[in-house]
């Protein structure tokens, strides 16, 4: 087996989705016969605490423009109030028109998006409108209506090109996903999801190829890197929780995963060997699989790597996977994992290491899935060990292996990880398995 393995994509940091939420115990209310003019000893400022991010100042200047406002003394306050804008103290700021009326309807200074941090802007295409808020903006645009966009779901949106970006703007609120912890903002093109595993925007004929395989639903799951262009500059992919879907004007959209896809990411050459899929798997567990590439096949015995289910109870004895070894203490023999117990085997993985396999899967080297990479862990220990010390003890070998993983595209090195596994000598049977991170 090789010394690395190089993934197709960029390594990037992930944001979770959380369920937007106002931030104050307190309930904003309007101020109470405004002072048109500034008296010191007489201002809202100074008979309560201001709200922290704004100062006396500011909420002094606030409560000026709603008296202001309110009384119309003036021909400038007549504009704003015209323009059916409105002032929250203690922001200094007018909110008008449609993001106005959405601002109220989810609940103004009092809902997540807490209070405005600028007046009414123009975007940069001159098309739409937008007003920042605290924890979140609101966008208009003649086609969409006012939405909001939270400030962790703008991370993403902003990374792409905003309103420019592949997406265009909202067109309706950040909602839960049915029977998913996850979160999704539609937009014109696409849609942004947020999960534990990132953030990411996903449109165009990869969005559309999602969609007709079941969307979360279906085997690749939710979206967890959003679309990138592969490295020959002429494809794209999205890489999602257990697959990629990968495009290119000669192959279309096409899903891989399972088998294929371990296989894809391990042999750094299948790539330049035969091209982008063009089609799915297909056959069965019992007669294996097949996935056709522009320039050849694929075949696995499973659609799904590496390792079949446990039961939650019984079925000890049954074997996930097995491995022969020509090296150290278990040398010719065939080496089983077992569903064993959680003493031993999977459920003893899954109970006490599955958490370090996932940090790993799921952090810098984002991986498929963390059954992926520990298969990988154990495979490489097994058949190519670095070392195997003997514990005489209890009769059990620890066969360790260096993984180093290289941003595919940078060729950057993004972590260096030791595969340990632990084998029983006298059952010929893996104990546990756990990676550690290299200094």
């Amino acid at each position: 087996m090789k010394d690395y393995i190089k993934e197709h994509f960029d390594i990037t940091e992930t944001t979770s989705a959380v369920e937007p939420k106002a931030n104050r115990s307190t309930q904003w209310r309007k101020t109470e016969s405004p002072m048109a003019i500034l008296e010191p000893g007489k201002m809202r400022s100074d008979r309560e605490p201001v709200p922290a991010g704004f100062t006396k100042d500011d909420a002094d200047r606030a409560e000026i423009m709603e008296a202001a406002v309110s009384q119309r003394p003036t021909a400038a306050a007549a504009r704003l109030a015209t323009a059916g804008c409105e002032v929250f103290w203690p922001s200094p700021n007018t909110v008008c028109g449609a993001i106005l009326d959405k601002y109220k309807l989810l609940g103004g200074p009092n809902s997540y998006l807490s209070f405005p941090r600028s007046n009414e802007l123009v975007t940069p295409d001159g098309a739409g409108r937008r007003t920042e808020f605290i924890n979140g903006q609101i966008y208009w645009h003649p086609d969409t209506g006012a939405n909001s966009v939270t400030t962790h779901f703008a991370i993403e949106w902003g990374r792409l090109g905003w309103e420019l970006s592949p997406l265009g703007y909202p067109i309706g609120e950040e909602d839960g996903v049915f029977g998913q912890v996850a979160r999704i903002q539609p937009f014109q093109h696409g849609d942004l999801y947020g999960s534990s595993m990132g953030l990411a925007a996903i449109y165009g004929s990869i969005r559309d190829k999602w969609v007709s395989l079941g969307g979360v639903n279906s085997e690749l799951g939710l979206p967890v890197i959003s679309e990138q262009t592969t490295p020959d500059g002429i494809g794209r992919f999205s890489v999602f929780e257990k697959g990629l879907i990968y495009w290119s004007p000669g192959s279309g959209a096409q899903p891989i995963t399972g088998t294929m896809l371990a296989q894809w990411l391990v042999d750094e050459t299948l790539f330049a060997e035969i091209g982008y899929p063009v089609g799915s798997m297909y056959g069965d567990d019992a007669n294996g699989w097949t996935q056709e590439f522009q320039g050849g096949r694929l075949y696995g015995a499973t659609a799904r790597p590496p390792w079949a289910a446990c039961p939650a109870k019984g079925s000890n004895d049954k074997v996930i996977k097995s491995w022969w070894v020509s090296e150290g203490p278990v040398a010719g023999y065939k080496i089983d994992l077992k569903c064993g117990t959680t003493a031993a085997g999977f459920r003893h993985i899954v109970k006490n290491h599955r958490g370090d396999w996932q940090n790993k899967a799921r952090g810098p080297v984002t991986y498929t899935s963390w059954m992926d990479l520990a298969d990988m862990g154990i495979t490489k220990s097994l058949t190519d060990p670095k070392s195997y010390p003997h514990n005489t003890q209890n009769n059990t070998s620890r066969y360790t292996a260096d993984l180093f993983f290289y941003n595919r595209r940078t060729g950057q090195l993004v972590e260096k990880m030791n595969a340990h596994t632990a084998v029983s000598v006298n059952n010929k049977l893996v104990i546990t398995a756990f990676p550690q991170t290299q200094s």
